[in-house]
């Protein structure tokens, strides 16, 4: 199996909350993003929580959310 397959796969066997914090620990390496505030976990816990987004991005004086998905084939 090639490590894009075995990647894929880890991904996929990651909890809601945990899947948030990779997404958020990439979004902080790949962009230097260092303000980032995730509201859309439970506090102590790694569930998501449902209409809220997963994280905010803070530039200045405004805010952007950022939803994280994965799409099943």
């Amino acid at each position: 199996m090639g490590k894009i397959n075995i990647i894929q796969q880890k991904i996929k066997e990651l909890s809601g909350g945990n899947f948030q914090k990779l997404c958020d620990r990439y979004l902080y390496k790949k962009y230097n993003f260092s303000n980032i505030c995730s509201l859309g976990s439970e506090d102590g816990t790694n569930k998501p929580t449902k209409g809220i987004p997963d994280s905010y991005i803070y530039f200045y004086i405004e805010s952007f959310p950022c939803f994280f998905t994965v799409n099943s084939v």
